[in-house]
């Protein structure tokens, strides 16, 4: 997910951090994480920025978790937005969001029964160790990657 919280005269800055302030983010379940990793925005330290650009994730076990999360992390940004306004010599400037959700892999699901599961099954126990499987959601490894 990406967002961009643009605002003239507002500040982009603390209307995404009231956006991320309320959400649910990290490993709230074991089958469930969603994280804000890039925060941009600003050119010097006494110039209010004009946008901020806010990137994440979500990673969930099911197609109706990943759009629940993704859907609450998209009203936080909205409702923060909402709630800021400023008006500038008789004209209201309103914060506003541009929101890009990018599915970037489709879930990884394979069942105990797969032939990789077992073969892998079978090889830790030749080596006298045990290889259970569990959920784990989604996982950067289910990425294919393609050379440039």
């Amino acid at each position: 997910m990406r967002a961009s919280v643009p605002g003239a005269g507002s500040a982009p800055i603390q209307v995404a951090s009231e956006a991320i302030a309320g959400m649910r983010l990290d490993a709230w379940t074991t089958e469930t994480t969603a994280n804000l990793g890039v925060i941009q925005g600003g050119l010097a330290t006494n110039i209010v920025p004009s946008q901020v650009v806010v990137r994440g994730d979500a990673q969930l076990s099911s197609e109706a978790k990943l759009k629940g999360q993704t859907e609450h992390m998209r009203s936080r940004f909205e409702e923060a937005v909402a709630r800021h306004a400023v008006t500038l010599e008789g004209r209201e400037h309103r914060a506003r969001l541009e929101a890009k959700v990018e599915r970037q892999y489709e879930r990884l699901d394979i069942a105990d029964g797969a032939g990789i599961v077992r073969l892998v099954t079978a090889a830790a126990e030749t080596l006298g160790r045990k290889c259970p499987t569990r959920s784990t959601g989604g996982s950067d490894a289910n990425v294919s990657w393609r050379a440039a």
